[in-house]
């Protein structure tokens, strides 16, 4: 690799990464709690990360490594679904 070439131990002065990741899921059918005629299913969910270390300018690399600009990246996905249970009854 680059970096072992031009820093002790492959290790770029001043660089970091700090990287996170969450995610979730509920699902819910109402069919299912006691008493319930309500032919109804629920569903929830969540996609969170964070991104947060310098970004590579390559000019900066060898003297300037602590120049490289932090970035902070911000992603949240969310989602939620309700469909409904159909019976059809033939006679």
């Amino acid at each position: 690799m680059i970096a072992d070439d031009l820093f002790p131990e492959g290790i770029i002065p001043g660089y970091h990464d700090k990287i996170w990741s969450f995610n979730g899921k509920l699902g819910i059918n109402l069919t299912e709690l006691k008493n319930s005629k309500i032919p109804i299913n629920l569903r929830f969910g969540a996609l969170v990360s964070q991104d947060h270390g310098n970004r590579f300018v390559n000019s900066f690399w060898k003297k300037n490594s602590f120049r490289m600009p932090t970035q902070k990246i911000d992603n949240q996905q969310f989602y939620g679904r309700i469909s409904q249970n159909v019976i059809k009854i033939l006679l």
